[in-house]
């Protein structure tokens, strides 16, 4: 498995923790815990946290997938132009 399967794989694996803390979040919220303010702004951190690690690793896998195609092209560049050398 490479690098970004695994990062995505290991995002994923953690989906259900990081949702059983924001259900609980919202139940305290709901239930008008003392400190309903403070675990909104934890809760909007967490999530905003969440999507941005999704986004880097989405970035990071497209980067790796150009340079990958980047490298495809320029091995049959090169061996058309051996080809043609021979």
């Amino acid at each position: 498995m490479c690098y970004p399967q695994a990062l995505e794989k290991e995002i994923e694996s953690r989906e259900p923790l990081v949702d059983a803390v924001a259900q609980q979040a919202y139940h305290m919220i709901e239930k008008k815990h003392y400190a309903a303010k403070v675990i909104q702004e934890r809760l909007d951190d967490l999530q905003n946290q969440r999507q941005e690690l999704k986004d880097i690793a989405a970035a990071r896998k497209d980067k790796l997938k150009d340079a990958l195609e980047s490298q495809k092209v320029r091995g049959s560049v090169r061996r058309h132009k051996d080809e043609n050398l021979a």
